[in-house]
C-alpha cells in the first residue's frame, strides 16, 4: 500500500462526534492546581465522553481487532492502559501511533452570545476546563473523583496533541432548566498523524 498522500500538515485519518450537556464552568486563575470545586465537573465530563468514546474504540474500523494488520496493531496499542492514580486509561490520541487531534467545538450557551465574561467565567477558561477533561488525568486531580470504568477511554494523553482548535458560540434555546453554566457541546473530532507510519493504513485517508 501506498503512503498516504498529506492534507496540509497532516493525514485526517479519523472524523467523529462527540456531545456533552451540562455544566462547564470556567477552571480559573490558570494555576497548574485545580480548585477541588471544579475537579468534580471535570470528572462529569470524562466519564461522559468515555462512555462515547468505548463505542468509537469498539465500532471505527481503523482500530478494528479483527481488521488489517495494522488495524490489530492500533488496537493493541490502544488496548494498552496508561496508568494514573491506581485506575488505567486508554487515551485515543497517543503518542505511541504518533497521533494529533483536531477539535471543531460548536458550544451552545445559555447567555447571549458575545457576552465574552459571564458568570460562568471567560471563554478561553472554559474551553480549558473541557480540554482538563478530554485529557487523562494528572495524579494530583483525583481528590476522591474516579472514572466510572477501568480501563476509562479518554480522548488525549495530554492537551498540547491538541494542533488545531476552532471554537464557536450560539444561543442555546432549550426548555430545561439551564444556568449561565450550562452548555451543549457538540465536538467534532479529526484524529491526525503528522507523517506516515506503519499504524496509517489502518485508519485510511478521506
Amino acid at each position: 500500500m501506498t503512503a498516504p498522500d498529506m492534507e496540509s500538515s497532516a493525514c485526517r485519518i479519523m472524523k467523529f462526534t462527540l456531545r456533552y450537556t451540562g455544566k462547564l464552568p470556567s477552571t480559573g486563575n490558570g494555576s497548574a492546581k485545580k480548585p477541588p470545586q471544579k475537579l468534580p465537573v471535570i470528572w462529569a465530563i470524562r466519564n461522559e465522553i468515555a462512555t462515547q468514546l468505548e463505542g468509537v474504540f469498539l465500532a471505527h474500523p481503523a482500530i478494528n481487532s479483527a481488521g488489517s494488520i495494522h488495524s490489530r496493531a492500533a488496537y493493541n496499542v490502544l488496548r494498552v492502559p496508561i496508568m494514573r492514580g491506581g485506575f488505567g486509561f486508554l487515551p485515543l490520541v497517543r503518542v505511541d501511533l504518533e497521533t494529533v487531534c483536531a477539535l471543531t467545538i460548536k458550544m451552545l450557551v445559555n447567555h447571549e452570545v458575545g457576552s465574552v465574561v459571564t458568570q460562568a467565567g471567560d471563554l478561553d477558561n472554559r474551553i480549558k476546563t473541557l480540554l482538563d477533561a478530554l485529557r487523562m488525568p494528572k495524579d494530583n486531580e483525583f481528590m476522591g473523583n474516579r472514572p466510572t470504568s477501568d480501563p476509562c477511554p479518554c480522548l488525549l494523553h495530554d492537551d498540547a496533541m491538541v494542533v488545531d482548535l476552532c471554537v464557536s458560540q450560539q444561543r442555546w434555546y432549550s426548555r430545561l432548566p439551564q444556568t449561565e453554566k450550562d452548555v451543549e457541546l457538540h465536538l467534532d473530532v479529526e484524529v491526525k498523524t503528522a507523517r506516515p507510519n506503519f499504524y496509517t493504513p489502518a485508519f485510511g485517508i478521506e
